[in-house]
């Protein structure tokens, strides 16, 4: 039998490993990583976070691969469209390239009537049967010569600007079909998703709350899909920007003729001015020297006029040009 004394000794040793026990557990416990939010120990939630890692990476190389396979298909087609639309457009130019033949040639016809009418006045004031009358006729001559210049300039002004109105006719043609081609593009670009941002693999938080690998994922992901799209955008500029720039050069086209006509009539005032300038500086041959001094000092000063226009106006189109390379830009990458 036992004793007393041996009982209480043999419930104290249990007592004492019963609590030595539970000491150890509890102190082991954090040890183990068991998560309190997830049950889940830190072995457990690595694998789980290599697994959605893996998967994250499938997913984006899927969408990468069908964002290029879109790109590839979207390639092929626009070939096939740009090749039927590039000939439509080439019959527009072929047509408006006949019509700018006969526009010039009827041009050229009235410039030849106008010729015509000049010299048979000329031959009537020539055939003159005495030296005073033709002297007389001396400055009929000139005003006549000074009309018939100013004639031919407005036959080849009013022809440049038939020419003009034809050549805008044809570029809004083209433009008709070519923004048509535009919008077949971008729908079937919107069809195939490179119209809209790609979506971003984002990870999310396992454990409760995101590791610094999972948030650096994030945040290339981010750019990764930011950069696909705007390399889709540039790829796409041409149909997103075309009808503009389009409008834009038409508008050039009218700027420049308008410029070009405008040298064109200052430097046509001058040169009436050094015409009549010419038959006096030869009258004044046997005048005085005063009166041929003046006649060469106002050719001599038209003449440093006309240099000073086409300076002035090569100074205007080197400033165009540049404002134009600023407003394409403009054009071409605003939203």
């Amino acid at each position: 039998m036992k004793t007393p004394i041996f009982a209480a000794l043999l419930s104290s040793a249990l007592m004492l490993t019963v609590t030595t026990l539970a000491v150890t557990l509890t102190t082991a416990l954090p040890a183990v990583g068991v998560r309190a939010d997830t049950g889940l120990d830190e072995r457990q939630l690595k694998e789980l976070r290599r697994d959605a890692q893996r998967e994250r990476r499938a997913l984006r190389k899927a969408r990468n691969q069908q964002l290029n396979d879109a790109v590839t298909t979207l390639r092929l087609e626009v070939g096939d469209m740009a090749s039927h639309y590039q000939e439509r457009v080439r019959a527009v130019d072929t047509e408006f390239d006949l019509e700018r033949v006969r526009l010039e040639a009827a041009t050229e016809s009235e410039v030849a009537a106008l010729e015509a009418a000049l010299q048979k006045r000329l031959a009537g004031t020539l055939t003159a049967v005495s030296e005073a009358e033709l002297l007389n006729r001396l400055s009929a001559m000139e005003e006549a010569t000074a009309a018939h210049q100013d004639a031919v300039f407005a036959a080849r002004k009013s022809g440049a600007m038939r020419v003009h109105e034809a050549q805008l006719a044809a570029e809004e043609r083209k433009d008709a079909l070519l923004s048509e081609r535009d919008q077949r593009v971008l729908n079937r670009a919107k069809a195939l998703g490179l119209m809209q941002m790609p979506q971003p693999i984002i990870a999310s938080p396992i454990g409760g709350e995101l590791t610094r690998t999972e948030l650096q994922w994030n945040e290339r992901e981010q750019r990764e899909v930011e950069r696909l799209h705007e390399r889709h955008l540039g790829l796409l500029g041409d149909y997103l920007h075309g009808a503009k720039l389009r409008a834009w050069e038409r508008r050039n086209l009218d700027e420049d003729f308008a410029l070009e006509w405008q040298e064109r009539s200052e430097l046509q005032a001058l040169e009436s001015q050094q015409r009549m300038l010419n038959p006096g500086l030869l009258q004044a041959g046997a005048a005085a020297d005063p009166v041929r001094q003046e006649a060469v000092r106002q050719m001599t000063e038209a003449a440093e006029q006309q240099r000073q226009i086409k300076i002035r106006y090569d100074q205007l189109r080197r400033e165009r040009d540049i404002l134009r390379r600023e407003e394409k830009r403009r054009l071409t990458t605003s939203e």
